[in-house]
C-alpha cells in the first residue's frame, strides 16, 4: 500500500514538474526562434562565405575580429541571440583559406527546453541534415584538403604526432584539447560568476592521471592554443616531479613559450588576456 502511494505521489511531482517545463517558456520568446530557423537555408547556401555578409544577414549587432589562433590559423564567429537560442555561424581558416563553416542555432543554458521545437522547426524550414551538440543543432562544411594542409603546417613547425591509443575513458578531454574549435580558457581555479573550473582544466587533469604522457605530448603538438598551453604546465610539472621529457619535447615547449600569441586566462571574475611566457610565470614554472 505504501508502495503504492509513494508510486502515485512520484508520478504526480513528475506531471507537476514537466507541467512547470512547459509554462515557463515564454510564447513570445520561442516564436523568434521558429522565426530564425527560416533564416538557416539561406546561410547553408551561401557562397561566397562573407562575414560581413552573414552578419546582416543574420541581424549581428556585432562580429567578433578574426582570433589568432597560430601557425596561421583564424576563427571568426558571429552571433545573433533571438528567444531563448542564437544563431552562431563559425569560420576556421588557415592562410585565408576556409577550413570549416559551421552554422548553429542554439543556446547552452536553454537547450533542452526548447529542443523539441526548434529540431522540428528546422526539419520544416530548413531541410538538410543537420548534428546536434550539447548546446544545439548545426549545419557543417568541411575541406580536408585544407585541413590536411594546416595540420601539415602545424607538424613542421611543432613536431608530429605520436601514434598512440586513446583510452575510452579520456576520449572526450582528449578531443576538447585538441579542436581548434573548443578553444580552452586558461585558468586553474573555480572562475566565472558560476565559479567552474575551466573545462580545459579537468581535461588535461584527465591526461594526467590516466598517465599518458603521449598524449599530452599530442595536445602540445595540437590545434587548439588553449590546450597547447594547459599542455606545456602539465609536462613541465611532471619534469619537476622527476619525469623525463624528451630533446624533442623540450624543443615544442620552448617554441611555444616563445609565440607572442595571446590567451584568455581566467583569473577569479575576471578575463585577462596573457602571452604563453607569462602564463608559465604566474604558474612559476621555468623552461
Amino acid at each position: 500500500m505504501k508502495f503504492a502511494v509513494l508510486t502515485m505521489l512520484t508520478l504526480l511531482l513528475c506531471v507537476q514538474f514537466l507541467s512547470a517545463q512547459e509554462s515557463d517558456i515564454v510564447e513570445e520568446w520561442i516564436q523568434k526562434d521558429l522565426k530564425a530557423t527560416q533564416l538557416i537555408p539561406d546561410l547553408v547556401k551561401q557562397q561566397p562565405i562573407d562575414p560581413k555578409v552573414i552578419g546582416k544577414m543574420i541581424g549581428a549587432r556585432y562580429h567578433e575580429l578574426p582570433e589568432d589562433l597560430g601557425f596561421d590559423a583564424t576563427r571568426i564567429d558571429i552571433r545573433q541571440g533571438f528567444g531563448y537560442t542564437g544563431i552562431r555561424v563559425s569560420l576556421f581558416l588557415f592562410k585565408d583559406k576556409i577550413i570549416s563553416y559551421r552554422v548553429l542555432l542554439g543556446g547552452s543554458l536553454s537547450w533542452k527546453k526548447v529542443r523539441e521545437k526548434i529540431i522540428g522547426a528546422w526539419k520544416q524550414n530548413v531541410g538538410v541534415p543537420f548534428k546536434e551538440n550539447e548546446s544545439g543543432i548545426y549545419f557543417e562544411i568541411n575541406n580536408p584538403l585544407i585541413l590536411s594542409e594546416y595540420k601539415a603546417f602545424v607538424a613542421d613547425e611543432l613536431g608530429e604526432l605520436n601514434n598512440a591509443e586513446i583510452p575510452r575513458s579520456i576520449k572526450a578531454d582528449y578531443e576538447y584539447l585538441m579542436s581548434p574549435n573548443r578553444n580552452s580558457v586558461v585558468g586553474k581555479d573555480p572562475c566565472g560568476v558560476a565559479g567552474m573550473i575551466p573545462q580545459g582544466k579537468e581535461s588535461i587533469d584527465m591526461l594526467v592521471n590516466s598517465r599518458k604522457i603521449e598524449l599530452i605530448e599530442n595536445v602540445l603538438r595540437g590545434y587548439n592554443p588553449g590546450g597547447r598551453v594547459f599542455a606545456m604546465i602539465a609536462l613541465l610539472e611532471m619534469k619537476n616531479r622527476g619525469a623525463k621529457l624528451s630533446p624533442d619535447t623540450e624543443k615544442t615547449i620552448r617554441k611555444i613559450a616563445e609565440t607572442n600569441l595571446k590567451l584568455q586566462v581566467c583569473e577569479g571574475g575576471s578575463i585577462s588576456m596573457k602571452t604563453a611566457s607569462q602564463i608559465l610565470n604566474d604558474y612559476q614554472l621555468e623552461l
